[in-house]
C-alpha cells in the first residue's frame, strides 16, 4: 500500500505544474505528504521561489545541490552528481513509497537515479515528449527507463514511452496537471494587470520567455532576433509592451540575462525584466498578453487553454504535440517578425486561437493519478520491470 508520498519541485515552472497533485496529497486522510525543494528555488538572483512554496505547504527538506545563477555544463554534470548523494540520503531517512518527479530536468534525473537505487517506485510525470538541441530531451527518456509508473500528457507521448519498452500497465494518459490548476486561478482584469505593471493600455503585451540551449551555440542571436523583430514591428505598426522573464539556470542562462541589458534601450518597446513571478501572478500575466514569444513549454501546454497565440522560436520545442495557437519559427529576425504581424494583425488566427482548443487538457488529472497509486496492492510488483520488444 502506498502511504507515503514524497514529490520534489525544482523550478518554478515544474511547481506551478506539480501544485494540484500536491494539494490533494496534503488533503488526503489517506496519504502523508512528504515535499521535497531544490535547485532553482533556491536562487536568490532568479527570484528565491522557494518562499512562494514555504506560503502554501509544509516542506519536509530543502535540498541545496549548488544551483547558481552563472552555470556551465560541468557545473550541471556536478550538481547531478550532487543530487544524486543528497537524495540517497533524504529518501534513505524518509522512507517514502514512492517518488514523483516530472520533466526533464537534471534534479528530477538525480533523483529518480537515488530512488531507483533505493528501491524505492518511481512516478514519473510528463514523460514521452520531445525538445531538441538540450540535454533535457536524453534525461527525460533516462528518467522514464528508471520509473515504474507514467503519467502522460497525450497519447502520443504514451506511444514513446510504450517504444521505449515499457508495460502498458504502467503507463497512464492522464493530460497535463497544470491546466487543472490554471482553472482555478482567478484571472485579474487586463488594466490591473496594465496598472501593475507601468504598461500603457493602448499598446499590445508581448511575454517573452527564452532558455539557452545546452547543445547549440546559436541560441544567443535566436534570442536577439525577437527583439530586432518586435522594435521593427513597433516602429511599423503600433509601440509595444514587453515582459520579459529570467530564463533558467542552465548553461547559458546568465548570458541571455547579460544579454538583456543592451535590448532593454530598445527605441518604442516599453521592456519590464522580472527574475521571477509566483504561479499565479505568471498564469495572470500570460492570460492577459496579446502573444508569448520564445521556446518555453508553457506556449505549448498552457497558452492554448487562456487563448493566447504563441511563437515557438526555433526547435527546443520542435517534439511536442501543438494546439492551433502555436506558429513555428526559425531564429531569424524576419520569420518572427512575419509572425508577430499573423499573432497581433490576423483577426481570423486570433479568434480560432481564443477558441481555447487544447489537446493536453483532460478533467482532473491529479485525481486520476490519486486513484492509482491506491490501488497499488504491491510494491515489490511495481518495482519488478521487464522490457518489452516493440516489433
Amino acid at each position: 500500500m502506498i502511504k507515503k508520498v514524497a514529490i520534489v519541485t525544482g523550478t518554478r515552472a515544474d511547481y506551478g505544474y506539480l501544485k494540484p497533485l500536491i494539494k490533494r496529497v496534503y488533503k488526503d486522510n489517506d496519504l502523508t505528504l512528504q515535499l521535497f525543494v531544490t535547485g532553482m528555488h533556491l536562487v536568490e538572483e532568479h527570484g528565491y521561489s522557494l518562499k512562494e512554496v514555504e506560503k502554501e505547504f509544509p516542506i519536509t527538506e530543502i535540498i541545496d545541490i549548488g544551483f547558481k545563477a552563472k552555470s556551465s555544463n560541468l557545473d550541471m554534470a556536478i550538481w547531478t552528481g550532487k543530487g544524486i548523494e543528497k537524495f540517497s540520503k533524504v529518501f534513505n531517512k524518509h522512507k517514502p513509497d514512492i517518488v514523483f518527479v516530472l520533466g526533464d530536468r537534471i534534479e528530477a534525473f538525480a533523483v529518480a537515479s537515488a530512488a531507483y537505487l533505493l528501491n524505492i517506485p518511481v512516478a514519473h510525470i510528463a514523460g514521452g515528449e520531445l525538445t531538441y538541441n538540450i540535454v533535457d530531451d536524453d534525461l527525460r527518456h533516462a528518467i522514464t527507463k528508471l520509473s515504474h509508473l507514467h503519467f502522460v500528457s497525450t497519447e502520443i507521448y504514451k506511444r514513446r514511452i510504450l517504444q521505449l519498452g515499457e508495460e502498458e500497465w504502467r503507463v497512464h494518459t492522464v493530460g497535463a496537471l497544470s491546466l487543472e490548476n490554471i482553472k482555478n486561478i482567478k484571472i485579474p482584469f487586463k488594466k490591473e494587470i496594465y496598472k501593475k505593471y507601468g504598461f500603457d493600455m493602448k499598446f499590445p503585451l508581448c511575454l517573452v520567455i527564452y532558455h539557452p540551449l545546452t547543445k547549440d551555440k546559436k541560441f544567443l542571436s535566436e534570442f536577439e532576433n525577437i527583439f530586432f523583430a518586435l522594435k521593427e514591428f513597433a516602429n511599423k505598426y503600433d509601440k509595444l509592451n514587453v515582459l520579459v522573464i529570467y530564463p533558467n539556470t542552465d548553461a547559458g542562462g546568465y548570458l541571455i540575462v547579460e544579454k538583456l541589458n543592451d535590448l532593454n534601450k530598445l527605441n518604442n518597446l516599453n521592456i519590464k525584466i522580472l527574475p521571477n513571478l509566483s504561479h499565479e501572478e505568471y498564469v495572470s500575466v500570460l492570460a492577459n498578453s496579446d502573444v508569448l514569444i520564445g521556446n518555453t513549454s508553457s506556449g505549448i501546454i498552457e497558452a492554448p487553454s487562456l487563448g493566447v497565440p504563441y511563437i515557438c522560436v526555433g526547435d527546443r520545442q520542435k517534439g511536442r504535440v501543438r494546439a492551433k495557437n502555436t506558429i513555428d519559427v526559425k531564429g531569424d529576425k524576419n520569420s518572427i517578425l512575419k509572425a508577430l504581424k499573423k499573432a497581433l494583425l490576423d483577426t481570423e488566427f486570433i479568434n480560432l486561437v481564443k477558441k481555447k482548443e487544447n489537446p493536453y487538457y483532460q478533467p482532473n488529472p491529479s485525481e486520476k493519478i490519486i486513484e492509482i497509486i491506491k490501488n497499488i496492492k504491491s510494491k515489490e510488483k511495481l518495482l519488478k520491470k521487464r522490457f518489452v520488444d516493440v516489433i
